[in-house]
């Protein structure tokens, strides 16, 4: 099984999805935490590059994160082999949403979805953890603030990222869930959210299909 943790910044991914990792190991289960970009040498890498400070084109951006994902696709492919659940930060709903409001080609962005994104995956869990403005806000303010290209975006590529994962949520895509608790209530949460999906998973068998929003105006 694999389960994918989503979300605008600051909602708590990381922080959640680690500590279901090791809510499941505890109950026996050989469980892999990963995270997208990244999870090999190679993705690493491409993730610091993309993670810098670099003028990249937004299709060139695309082109990284797809590099980043086929590196990953082979790695979790492998992980499935010998651990009962493989748990990922982020994956490429993330890439959807967020190269989409950055102006990427639509078309690129699809055909590396449909692609890459709909895996042979057999049961697999999307979860969108769903956490205020405030909230997120103070989260990114207390690691920090704002560290990459993908952290510091101006407000109407905010509001695009939050249209964009809406679309998602509608097209079945994404799971909802709610974050407003502390790291320790959703993680709880979540862990049970995915022994259930364990019990009463049902398949689909094509990536359902999705309305792209009219994104915001503005040039990223």
């Amino acid at each position: 099984m694999i389960v994918f943790f989503e979300g605008l910044d600051g909602s708590g991914k990381t922080t959640v999805s680690k500590r279901v990792a090791e809510m499941l190991r505890e109950r026996g289960l050989t469980v892999c935490h990963t995270r997208a970009p990244g999870g090999t040498p190679a993705a690493e890498r491409i993730r610091g590059l993309l993670m810098g400070d670099e003028k990249l084109h937004p299709d060139t951006i695309l082109l990284l994160f797809s590099a980043a994902a086929n590196e990953q696709k082979q790695f979790i492919e492998e992980q499935e082999k010998t651990c009962d659940v493989v748990v990922c930060d982020r994956w490429l709903f993330s890439t959807f949403a967020y190269q989409i409001a950055m102006g990427a080609d639509q078309d690129l962005v699809m055909d590396m979805v449909e692609k890459v994104m709909f895996m042979p995956y057999d049961p697999r869990l999307a979860i969108f953890l769903d956490a205020t403005p405030e909230m997120r806000e103070q989260r990114i303010y207390d690691r920090g603030g704002d560290k990459d290209r993908f952290s510091a975006f101006p407000k109407f590529v905010r509001a695009r990222l939050q249209d964009n994962y809406a679309a998602m949520l509608e097209a079945g895509w994404l799971s909802w869930h709610d974050a407003k608790y502390d790291a320790e209530t959703v993680a709880r949460n979540c862990e049970s959210l995915v022994i259930g999906f364990r019990d009463a998973y049902s398949p689909f068998e094509n990536l359902p299909d999705i309305a792209i929003p009219e994104q915001a105006p503005g040039q990223p």
